[in-house]
């Protein structure tokens, strides 16, 4: 993508909780249910929402009302509501990155009650693997733990028990090692007078190793000269960093590059481009995500020149409609762009058919996949000088 030089390349924390109880026979459950947005955060429970609800007796009935907060959270005395018909049993319960604990406020005895049991729903979590009682816990009598992929059940009975202060309950919870994550570069530009490189980082203390494919504008496997291969594995060691280029060599070649990223391990692209009697001209780029239905870029063309790439990630044919809007929120152009399976194109943002009162404008685009997700990148040219401009995707 080039323009005014060449337009062909177009949980641990403290809180207060009352236990639920009932003074006649039945079950009960505390039923923390976590929600969260897509992101992945790894392995750990931080930065969800926690929605913490008693359930009684027979599993989906309710006897508190619901409440909720962002983790690490904080449920004072009272904060949680019973129904008619229950009690509370003063109890502390954090709920941490890799833990559950409780630990009883007071000291008291408890009469003939039913038994006690809790669960921890987890939506958009790390996978769950196991639940351990840790040697912390000294709660007189026995605890039963339970695990599903996005559940933890903690289940004891209290009756005729005496607690203290220093009462406890800790669960160790284990969870699934985090997935290589894709990311895309959605535009490669090589030969012709353009460079590109991508670099990357681990900042783990373990060494790592991760493909990076590179694909043709028709959505075919590319090979690069460079490396005899459309793929390439990257090794890199504890706190290493990698670069690797696609050369200005021979004429212009287009495309783009997936790496799938292990945990920890960040990078960025690079683009230079050279030209008779003008300085050598660099831009940083960031890597997209692959989950994006829609990919939203800002731009400014009242004397600039604005560049897009764009991504079918689709394994099918797909119509990629661009949206825009003037510094108004106002529509001012509609377009489409047709690409095959895994397909891209760039192209020069005010040259897509229904977008050309782009020009002379300051606004925003949005690129909706029809089918599957959508990877876009944009560039602003200034002459021959140029630099990127990062999508917000969704």
């Amino acid at each position: 993508m080039r323009t005014g030089i060449d337009t062909k390349v177009g949980f641990v924390v403290s809180t207060q909780i009352y236990i639920l109880r009932r003074t006649t026979v039945g079950l009960i459950i505390l039923v923390a249910l976590v929600s969260t947005s897509p992101v992945f955060w790894g392995q750990s429970l931080s930065g969800s929402q926690v929605t913490v609800m008693g359930e009684c007796c027979t599993l989906g009935t309710p006897i508190t009302v619901a409440t909720t907060q962002t983790v690490p959270a904080s449920f004072p005395a009272g904060s949680i509501v019973p129904l008619p018909g229950s009690a509370l049993l003063p109890m502390n319960i954090q709920v941490g990155a890799k833990s559950i604990s409780f630990q009883i406020l007071s000291s008291l005895s408890v009469g003939p009650s039913s038994f006690d049991g809790y669960v921890f729903h987890f939506t958009g979590a790390p996978t769950i693997t196991g639940a351990s009682l840790d040697p912390a816990s000294n709660l007189p009598l026995p605890v039963v733990l339970g695990f599903k992929p996005d559940e933890i059940t903690v289940n004891f009975n209290p009756a005729g028990q005496t607690f203290t202060p220093s009462s406890i309950v800790v669960v160790n919870v284990s969870l699934a090692a985090p997935q290589p994550v894709p990311r895309i570069l959605p535009q490669l530009a090589f030969g012709g007078g353009w460079y590109t490189a991508l670099y990357f980082t681990n900042t783990t203390t373990a060494p790592v190793s991760f493909k990076v494919s590179f694909t043709g504008n028709d959505g075919s496997a590319l090979t690069l000269a460079a490396f005899g291969s459309s793929s390439v594995t990257v090794n890199l060691a504890a706190r290493g960093a990698a670069l690797i280029e696609a050369p200005n060599v021979g004429s212009l070649v287009q495309g783009y590059v997936t790496a799938v990223l292990p945990t920890g391990v960040t990078g960025y692209g690079v683009f230079r481009a050279s030209g008779p009697g003008v300085p050598d001209q660099e831009a940083v780029v960031p890597l997209s995500g692959n989950t994006a239905t829609t990919s939203t870029l800002l731009f400014d063309d009242t004397k600039y020149i604005t560049g897009v790439a764009v991504v079918n990630l689709a394994s099918v044919s797909n119509t990629i409609t661009a949206t825009a809007h003037d510094n108004q929120g106002n529509t001012i152009g509609t377009g489409t762009i047709p690409l095959g399976p895994n397909a891209k194109t760039a192209l020069v943002l005010r040259n897509i058919p229904g977008l050309a009162s782009v020009a002379g404008a300051i606004g925003s685009v949005d690129f909706m996949a029809s089918i599957g997700n959508v990877a876009a990148l944009g560039l602003r040219f200034n002459g021959t000088a140029f630099t990127s401009i990062p999508t917000s995707d969704r």
